[in-house]
């Protein structure tokens, strides 16, 4: 009987299904590389080659039998090499900014915000594992998009993602019963609710309208 190699792989589908597979394991990705080295900008790029890599391994020699573990390792070693980049750039004396067109400026915020969004969704409905939501995808989510916030202040949109993050999260400890079954929004204990997460929400979605 022949054993299983730990880096076999499996045949999938056609592309549809490869695509699939990267999507699902996007956001573990990018909330592992931020939360291994603190920065969201390249651990983005880093996890966009990641899938570009994979697509064009995976759908020549099957999906890997770990492809989280995969991904996160690919998008590591890029995400190091970016750094390094910028570092020998920040030594040289060169200075990094926003896109400073509108246009530029808008597609980056879009792009962002997007990421964020979906890290932020796998977090509150895992996709994969036991638990019916992953804190620390969540916790990353919002960390995320309060920088993305400070560094974009005059952007309703990046208000509005922050203040659904937050209005969202806040009935998180309502959400199940003590056997771990949904809660339904009606049947929801109140009193569990996070208050200071909904008055910060409430005042960022008033934002969001004024900056409208």
């Amino acid at each position: 009987m022949n054993e299983r190699s730990p880096h076999a792989r499996e045949r999938v589908e056609g592309p549809g299904a490869v695509e699939e597979s990267l999507r699902l394991h996007a956001p573990h990705v990018l909330g592992a590389l931020v939360r291994a080295l603190g920065r969201f900008d390249p651990a983005e790029d880093a996890v966009q080659e990641a899938l570009s890599a994979g697509y064009r391994s995976w759908t020549v020699d099957g999906v890997p039998e770990d492809p989280r573990s995969w991904s996160i390792r690919v998008g590591y070693r890029r995400m190091v090499d970016l750094l390094r980049a910028e570092r020998r750039l920040a030594e040289a004396g060169a200075r990094f900014t926003l896109p400073v067109g509108d246009r530029d400026r808008a597609a980056r915020a879009v792009a962002v915000m997007r990421v964020l969004y979906l890290v932020f969704n796998e977090g509150c409905t895992a996709s994969a594992g036991e638990e019916l939501s992953r804190v620390d995808l969540v916790a990353e989510a919002i960390r995320s998009a309060r920088m993305l916030r400070v560094a974009l202040p005059e952007e309703a949109e990046a208000a509005g993602l922050l203040a659904m993050m937050l209005l969202l999260w806040s009935r998180r400890a309502a959400r199940t019963g003590a056997d771990g079954v949904l809660v339904p929004l009606e049947e929801q204990d109140r009193s569990l609710w996070d208050v200071e997460a909904i008055e910060e929400g409430r005042y960022l979605l008033e934002r969001a309208d004024r900056l409208r």
